[in-house]
């Protein structure tokens, strides 16, 4: 572990507990979410008090935790973090994946490789496994350093562990890539590379990928036009993702929220409600895992229009408008409500009491074809300084030290 003397003085504070729950208490947070949490559930935490000192971030700036509601579910033992993004860090990216695994299988599978015929069973004599191809994917994966940039988020309820590599430049608009012409470039392209592996059970593992939207409207045509600004490119207002037929690229089909219309209607009248006028600080990403290139027998198989067509994905939004942060005690009815109409607003209710110790405020929002997903923070601080917009009206200062690099990977 680092030295205490080099931390901020909130991560000393977070490996002692704390002296109770607040603003910027993510060790304390995340017990109180995740039930208490056990060693391997705050494996990625310690690994953010490990890596942050002299980064220029606090602790609480880094950690983000979400809940996914969906039909009958409410998922909250959800958290991640950001743990490099600086070209000096990139060779330090492999050993955070390793550090933070939350499971012993997953650490075996990710031994370095002048470990990698060290035992596997506690010690107790038994020579190392044949490496199977998940385990020779997952390895080279968290080998990449082409992209500096990383995140690692853990899903507790699903039992995934995830792994982010972003790429800044240059980005490739999802509406300019030609996605049939260029399928097999799709992972080159994306502005994140991601996988998702089984924290128990390697066998599960997905390789989702991340493009940035233009999200413009084109100009009028010119029978239409009445000003200059008419005849240029305009940007979307946030709200108009939530409309039926909003479709993030030609050959994806309208596919977000299809749920009830009665449902859909109250789910999207509470997201209006949280975006409010703010504007988007950056550009919407998509998620999707691509179509199969093999088939169930392991041939090659045509990727097809239809394919991209009955393909679902997710869009996420980053909310963090300086001029209008969502706290979340701001945004409770419509939370619920949220959760009412998908079926479970009982535990929505049990964890707003939970995080409203914390002051939080919602980063991003995640609409999927049946789910909602919201990220929150708890943290005072902006690059280690003191943030007074991420404060409610009437806080007072709080823990001590802001804005952490954007990653909130839906």
């Amino acid at each position: 572990m680092a030295n205490k003397q080099n931390e901020p003085s909130s991560a000393a504070g977070e490996r002692a507990g704390g002296d109770g729950p607040g603003i910027g208490k993510t060790r304390l947070l995340l017990q109180s979410v995740l039930g208490g949490g056990d060693s391997e559930a705050l494996r990625l935490h310690e690994e953010v008090l490990r890596t942050c000192p002299g980064r220029g971030h606090d602790p609480s700036e880094l950690i983000e935790l979400s809940v996914k509601i969906s039909r009958g579910s409410f998922s909250q033992n959800r958290y991640g973090a950001a743990l490099t993004w600086d070209p000096s860090h990139r060779t330090q990216i492999a050993e955070s994946i390793y550090n933070a695994a939350p499971s012993p299988r997953l650490r075996g599978a990710l031994r370095r490789p002048e470990v990698a015929a060290a035992v596997v069973d506690e010690g107790r004599g038994a020579a190392a496994p044949e490496e199977t191809p998940v385990e020779r994917e997952l390895r080279e994966f968290a080998q990449r350093q082409g992209r500096f940039f990383s995140a690692l988020a853990y899903d507790l309820d699903a039992r995934r562990y995830k792994l982010y590599l972003f790429k800044h430049r240059p980005s490739h608009f999802l509406e300019d890539v030609d996605l049939l012409g260029r399928g097999a470039e799709l992972p080159s392209l994306s502005y994140i590379r991601s996988l998702e592996v089984g924290i128990d059970d390697l066998a599960i593992l997905v390789q989702p990928l991340y493009f940035k939207l233009r999200f413009e409207r084109p100009p009028l045509p010119p029978e239409q036009t009445r000003s200059t600004s008419d005849s240029l490119p305009a940007r979307r207002r946030p709200e108009e993702i939530l409309q039926p037929d909003f479709s993030p690229h030609p050959l994806l089909s309208p596919r977000l929220l299809s749920v009830e219309p009665a449902q859909r209607e109250v789910i999207t009248a509470s997201l209006r409600a949280i975006l409010g006028q703010r504007a988007l600080p950056n550009d919407p990403v998509v998620k999707f895992v691509p179509p199969p290139t093999v088939d169930v027998s392991g041939a090659p198989r045509t990727v097809t229009a239809d394919d991209f067509r009955a393909l679902p994905y997710g869009v996420s939004l980053n909310l963090l408008d300086p001029q209008h942060i969502a706290h979340v005690e701001d945004h409770a009815d419509s939370i619920l409500a949220v959760a009412e109409a998908f079926g479970c607003r009982a535990a929505a209710a049990a964890w707003l009491a939970r995080v409203k110790p914390f002051e939080c405020f919602l980063s991003y929002l995640g609409i999927g074809p049946d789910s909602v997903t919201l990220y929150y923070r708890s943290t005072s601080l902006r690059r280690g300084r003191p943030a007074p917009h991420f404060l409610r009206r009437g806080q007072g200062s709080a823990h001590g030290a802001g804005e952490a690099p954007q990653t909130s990977p839906a």
